[in-house]
């Protein structure tokens, strides 16, 4: 249509050039306005199919959706093979492990997701490219019912989008918790012995997701749950786990890990034996630490990095959503 009004006005320059009468300079005023006409009749009838497109991504871009995107972002992590820790799951949580985890998730945080709100984006200015267009053109105006479908969408959307944000922001901690469990369980699995002596011996009906915490020597390892969940105490401990010690653990703390935590060894005959970490002598205490102000002195057996900021704020995710 554009191309059409420009050879309708070349057309007219030619025409004067040559000095010949008015009539074709009518004819070509009502091509224009026949071109004009069009344009806006398809306009409006884009402006009505995009009205459709724009609410079906609120039918699309849910807060669940929006979380598996999170999630996916994090499997993406959990691939690979640098977290195959010879030394057991632990290993994971340390200060400079965590660093690296969290700042990959960063990243990866800034691609599937980034890319959702950039075509969010890209549909909201086209939407408002359209209401400018049907302004200024002399067309028929958009229906208030249009204007008020467009607008309940785009709260919709802003709505959705900032609230994930929010989420990112304030429940990093759960995030990074279950990528550090997704990489146990992937790489870190406790031998099979270990999980059937436990259901077996002690009744440990999730032994099935036992992994290796810590591999004591060549023939012995501490395996429990996934550790992850130690992430979420903020406090400054140092636990001596032992028949004699467990009682003394905080009321907040993630008291179940260290009810499934044991000792699985194997003997110099190739015998397995299973013993709980709560009815070990206190000389051989597992000993476990984090939040920081030197709790940890070196020798535990797990120490948590639990100083590392586990939030998801500097993302250009978080940064395009602000208010």
């Amino acid at each position: 249509h554009i191309l059409a009004v420009h050879r309708a006005i070349r057309q007219t320059e030619t025409h004067l050039g040559c000095a010949k009468d008015s009539s074709f300079i009518r004819q070509a005023t009502s091509d224009i306005e026949s071109t004009s006409t069009s344009s806006q009749s398809i306009l409006r009838e884009f402006w009505q199919k995009s009205i459709l497109d724009f609410e079906k991504h609120t039918d699309i871009i849910t807060p669940e959706f929006i979380a598996a995107t999170f999630r996916h972002s994090a499997m993406l992590i959990t691939q690979s093979q640098e977290y195959a820790l010879p030394e057991g799951a632990a290993a994971l949580m340390t200060e400079e492990t965590l660093r690296a985890i969290h700042a990959k998730m960063l990243s990866s945080i800034d691609d599937l997701p980034l890319s959702l709100v950039q075509q969010v984006g890209h549909v909201m200015a086209q939407m408002r490219f359209m209401l400018i267009r049907m302004d200024q053109d002399g067309g028929e105006q958009p229906t208030e019912d249009q204007l008020n479908r467009v607008e309940a969408a785009n709260d919709q959307l802003i709505s959705t989008l900032q609230d994930s944000a929010e989420a990112l922001q304030s429940r990093g901690e759960s995030l990074l918790e279950s990528i550090i469990d997704n990489l146990a369980l992937k790489f870190h699995p406790a031998p099979t012995v270990c999980k059937v002596l436990a259901l077996e011996k002690y009744g440990e009906a999730t032994s099935q997701n036992f992994v290796t915490v810590h591999k004591l020597n060549s023939t012995a390892e501490i395996v429990s749950l996934p550790p992850g969940e130690l992430l979420r105490y903020h406090m400054p401990y140092r636990l001596k786990l032992s028949k004699s010690d467990v009682l003394d653990v905080p009321n907040d703390f993630p008291i179940l890990l260290l009810h499934s935590m044991y000792i699985c060894n194997q003997n110099a005959k190739g015998a397995w034996s299973l013993t709980r970490v709560r009815d070990l002598e206190p000389s051989e205490a597992i000993i476990i630490c984090g939040g920081g102000q030197g709790s940890c002195q070196g020798n535990e057996h797990v120490a948590v990095g639990t100083t590392v900021d586990m939030a998801f704020t500097n993302t250009k995710f978080s940064s395009m959503l602000q208010p």
